[in-house]
């Protein structure tokens, strides 16, 4: 395995655990996990797709994927 492949390992690495962080942080945020029904009392919040980042890391640019919430108005 070359310098350039383990590298390549890296990133994708660290670009899935930031994902899963992400995930599990809106999952906490709003009380409830994707494709599970919202439960009572949750408020209005809810998930809205996701959207591009570019996340600066000791291996370089990530792009990561970024779920966000819907904040009613």
């Amino acid at each position: 395995m070359t310098l350039a492949e383990l590298e390549r390992i890296f990133k994708q690495f660290k670009k899935a655990a930031l994902e899963c962080v992400l995930s599990a942080e809106m999952s906490h945020y709003l009380c409830y996990a994707p494709g599970q029904a919202k439960p009572e009392g949750a408020g209005a919040n809810r998930r809205n797709g996701k959207s591009a980042k570019i996340v600066f890391t000791d291996v370089g640019a990530l792009r990561i994927d970024s779920k966000r919430p819907a904040v009613p108005p």
